[in-house]
């Protein structure tokens, strides 16, 4: 199928530094919105999928094409705080309403990893996340799989999340 032209705010090549217009496969799983910004299906990533500058030919996954912003300070307090709240309002009332937001799936994530941490030997949580993360290293060799790449992959997945729902004094000019 032919690849579409879109103009994407905060996207630009790593290769040539173009901002566009980006092509992508319009039959992947997105849709744009009036304002020119993609949008995915809840539960969907979506920054996997394939992404070419129109200018130099690059071509890599959308999420290569993404301005990155740090999420420090004030934010990152605040995102924090909203895990230990959250934490201690489930574990006192059982919700029905279905997580949508990356905001509000990011409690749930770090309740598993703790569970999963904390299960992992009769050590403290540190010592078993070294473990775990050491025993994931030799899984990944094993198995042939790239552990740093998944590992740089899951931090791009972290500051991604973290910037889901950037405001504007968040974004770069």
């Amino acid at each position: 199928m032919t690849k579409q032209a879109y103009q994407l705010d905060g996207k630009l090549c790593p290769n040539c530094q173009s901002s566009g217009p980006l092509l992508l496969n319009p039959s992947d799983d997105f849709s744009v919105n009036e304002d020119g910004s993609l949008k995915f299906p809840d539960g969907v990533w979506g920054l996997d999928i394939g992404c070419e500058c129109s200018c130099c030919g690059f071509s890599a996954r959308m999420e290569d094409f993404c301005i990155w912003v740090e999420v420090t300070g004030e934010r990152r307090a605040q995102i924090v705080a909203s895990l230990s709240k959250s934490q201690d309002d489930r574990s006192q009332t059982q919700t029905t309403d279905t997580a949508t937001t990356t905001d509000s799936l990011i409690p749930d994530r770090v309740r598993r990893c703790q569970k999963v941490i904390t299960k992992y030997s009769d050590e403290n949580t540190f010592t078993n996340l070294v473990d775990m993360l050491a025993d994931a290293m030799h899984w990944c060799d094993a198995n042939g799989e790239d552990f740093h790449y998944a590992l740089c992959v899951a931090g791009k997945h972290f500051v991604a999340e973290l910037n889901d729902e950037q405001t504007e004094e968040r974004r770069l000019p």
